[in-house]
């Protein structure tokens, strides 16, 4: 029997938890995104700073950043440890879930490697990786590894969404 894939699981857990809202459907997939959008690396967007994130073994370094509501963020995420990490923005109920959903990938037999989602990106041992993403509302958000391990291992930051 063919086993599924990364991607198809992901896929499907994404169908799962999709809405949209009324107010703001401008981040569609993951629940607890709703807070902002992922900007595509191909369009010619006005980025309004950069803030580099160093992963040094199983940390984030900083692990707290602080952004304005409408502020546009190119994250650019250095793995300077021996592992490959994944750094995932989403609040808390969210990470839980796709923490969960990698768990279960992984027991399944499925790599958990390589997937890229709006919100998400795989840093391989020694590579850097970029991010950008527009904060759309004010609220608390975390950036994770979710790798299993890594986060109950200390791979965590907090992001505060402010006015």
């Amino acid at each position: 029997m063919k086993k599924p894939s990364l991607f198809g699981m992901i896929a499907l857990f994404l169908a799962s938890v999709s809405y949209a809202t009324d107010q703001d459907d401008s981040m569609r997939g993951m629940a607890g995104m709703e807070q902002g959008s992922m900007a595509s690396e191909h369009a010619n967007i006005h980025v309004d700073r950069t803030v580099t994130i160093d992963i040094v073994g199983m940390r984030f370094t900083p692990n707290h950043v602080d952004v304005k509501a409408g502020e546009t963020i190119r994250f650019v995420i250095k793995n300077d440890s021996v592992l490959e990490h994944e750094f995932t923005l989403g609040d808390h109920a969210a990470q839980t879930m796709h923490r969960q959903e990698m768990r279960k990938a992984m027991r399944s037999g499925v790599s958990v490697h390589h997937h890229h989602e709006d919100n998400t990106v795989m840093v391989s041992a020694g590579q850097t990786e970029t991010l950008v993403w527009t904060f759309a509302r004010p609220g608390a958000l975390e950036f994770d590894c979710n790798v299993p391990g890594h986060y109950e291992g200390g791979m965590t930051g907090t992001i505060m969404v402010i006015h």
